[in-house]
């Protein structure tokens, strides 16, 4: 049976509340007394009104009992002392931090830390080596995302931290004092989110960092790379090279972006850009960083050398270049299900043509050549037409015959709400692409999977942020396409909203029209074999539906046979149909089935 966590021996939260009590009244004094010397600095108060005066013994009874709950009141903040294993001062600033978060069940500004005091934001700032102990120990944490909103760093305290008080438990059971080198560089990178968004000075980075550092000195990474580079700022591009890798091993990190969260000075971000493009940076010639496929600087992006990697990852390299080669959105030729699609004979012979031309052997040549007459190698097509028509399952089934992996976007992940990184994510996974094109046997399909925004008519900016992205987001796709040297397949149901810009870029643009009675004869066969050829077509003729309604509707027959163990009449099937479209008066068709 595991062991219960060790109590304290004494009511922790009841305590901590009276001491607070005392703060908010008496605080400033209280904070003079132990040293913090803040005398004369509040706008509120004289320098007369706050200077600190000797103790004096007790003229009165009041004064007897004032001194007497004074007393007391330091002897419960010794308690939680020794409960925090903090000085005193420190210990003031964790319960004014404690107390203004449980009042705003949420992190707490300065600004408010201060006024719990009663003392100016000037003065508390002379105590933040007081708050930097408190990190220090884990005791408090910043809240990054909201600092950035408030322009101010927020603290609250740990929710273990947190739980522990309100439960009577000691907090040396339960906090882990050490952290790791991956959670050292995400750390890092929040203070590289604020500097630039708070307008924070470099100096400010560059003291914050230098002290992080010192704090985890044992870190074998650490060692190593200060032994290499001596220079704080180098040392932080590094790290952050080292996040974006962290976050997915096929990421690099925008040169314009990083630069920008580093420096605040506009001209030491083009001398440290111009070194790193002339590749003279001392990153690149101690060989841990590189730049990933760059034309211009505002398309360059950084990654770590293998040198890097190994420096980084230390004995977690194998894990990492594993999970580099099997990115979660490719999809090996021999995942994808066998499916026959039915089509017209004016569309399968689209379809046809362009997947002869993505057969190994045919695709090399086709490159050759059009290399040798000075066009794009790239093969850009779209498919286009109503829901449900098999437009994906086409683009698979082409991956499956010519043996080519699927690089499948996920449209969502690429929208964020933070001004940029859209932008940033679009060239990242284009960046990904190039590098599993090297990487895979055969180049792999880069599939933009109903992407009807994507490929839209770009709108009018105004004053609209979301309009703005998006069409930064459309401009860098069709850079891409423009150099694209592999295999790129979009699908869309737009019909008539294709903006001319991606028109002229896509080769192929296949549209997935209706299909013939035929066809829908040939799906309802193949899906419910025990149809005759009269049902068939029946219900071909009277029901306008495309392969994926045909499909639900099979879903329902085997939910109909495993309630009722029998299989459904003509009749039944008919009202499966009809009540297959919201709108009954559209009527729509074309599909695939699956080989038994």
């Amino acid at each position: 049976m595991k062991e219960q966590i060790a109590k304290a021996d004494f009511n922790v939260l009841k305590t901590i509340c009276r001491v607070a009590k005392t703060l908010e009244t008496s605080g400033f004094e209280i904070l003079n007394e132990l040293g913090a010397d803040l005398v004369g600095l509040s706008p509120s108060s004289t320098l007369s009104e706050r200077r600190i005066e000797k103790p004096k013994l007790p003229t009165s009874e009041s004064a007897e009992m004032s001194t007497k709950e004074k007393a007391e009141g330091m002897n419960y903040l010794q308690q939680i002392a020794d409960y925090l294993s903090l000085p005193l001062l420190e210990t003031i600033i964790f319960l004014a931090v404690f107390s203004e978060s449980a009042k705003r069940t949420d992190s707490v500004r300065l600004e408010s830390i201060a006024s719990f005091f009663k003392i100016s934001l000037l003065e508390m700032l002379c105590l933040k080596d007081v708050f930097q102990y408190l990190l220090d120990k884990q005791l408090i944490t910043i809240d990054f995302e909201r600092s950035q909103r408030r322009n101010s760093e927020c603290y609250s305290i740990p929710k273990d931290v947190m739980n522990a008080i309100i439960n009577n438990e000691l907090l040396e059971n339960i906090r882990v004092s050490t952290i790791d080198r991956y959670e050292f560089v995400r750390q890092l990178s929040k203070w590289l989110e604020i500097r630039n968004s708070s307008d924070f000075p470099t100096g400010w980075l560059f003291q914050k960092v230098e002290d992080f550092e010192n704090r985890n000195s044992e870190l074998t990474f650490l060692k190593q790379l200060k032994k290499l580079i001596s220079n704080i700022e180098y040392r932080i591009l590094f790290y952050e090279i080292c996040y974006c890798f962290l976050e997915s091993p096929n990421k690099i990190a925008d040169i314009e972006d990083t630069l920008a969260n580093i420096y605040s000075e506009v001209r030491k971000r083009f001398s440290v850009g111009r070194s790193i493009m002339n590749k003279n940076h001392i990153l690149q010639t101690r060989d841990l960083i590189e730049i990933k496929k760059a034309y211009f600087l505002s398309n360059a992006g950084l990654a770590l050398t293998e040198e890097g990697e190994k420096l980084f990852l230390e004995e977690d390299l194998v894990l990492f270049q594993k999970q580099k080669h099997s990115s979660q959105s490719l999809i090996q030729p021999e995942k994808i299900s066998y499916k026959k699609l039915f089509f017209c004979d004016e569309l399968q012979q689209q379809v046809d043509f362009l997947q002869q031309n993505l057969m190994k052997e045919q695709f090399t040549a086709l490159q050759q050549r059009l290399s040798d007459n000075q066009l794009p190698k790239g093969v850009c097509s779209i498919f286009y037409g109503t829901p449900g028509t098999g437009k994906t399952e086409t683009a698979f089934q082409i991956a499956k015959a010519t043996g080519r992996s699927v690089m499948h976007v996920d449209i969502g992940t690429m929208k964020s709400c933070w001004f940029g990184e859209s932008e940033r994510k679009m060239k990242n996974l284009f960046v990904s692409y190039r590098q599993l094109c090297e990487d895979e046997e055969q180049i792999p399909i880069l599939l933009f999977n109903e992407a009807d925004a994507l490929f839209a008519k770009r709108k009018d900016v105004g004053h609209s942020g979301t309009s703005q992205t998006e069409n930064a987001i459309q401009n860098i796709i069709l850079e891409e396409m423009e150099t694209l040297d592999g295999i790129l397949i979009a699908t869309t149901n737009l019909t008539k909203n294709l903006d001319a810009a991606f028109e002229r870029r896509f080769l192929f643009k296949v549209e997935f029209t209706q299909p013939t009675i035929e066809a829908r004869v040939s799906i309802w066969k193949s899906k419910l074999d025990w149809l005759t050829d009269e049902e068939s077509t029946m219900l071909s003729e009277q029901f306008f539906l495309t392969g994926g309604e045909i499909d639900n509707i099979v879903r329902k027959v085997i939910m109909h046979e495993l309630l009722h163990g029998e299989k459904p009449d003509i009749d039944f099937l008919r009202k499966l149909c009809r009540d297959e479209k919201l709108d009954k008066s559209k009527q729509k068709t074309i599909g695939f089935i699956k080989d038994a």
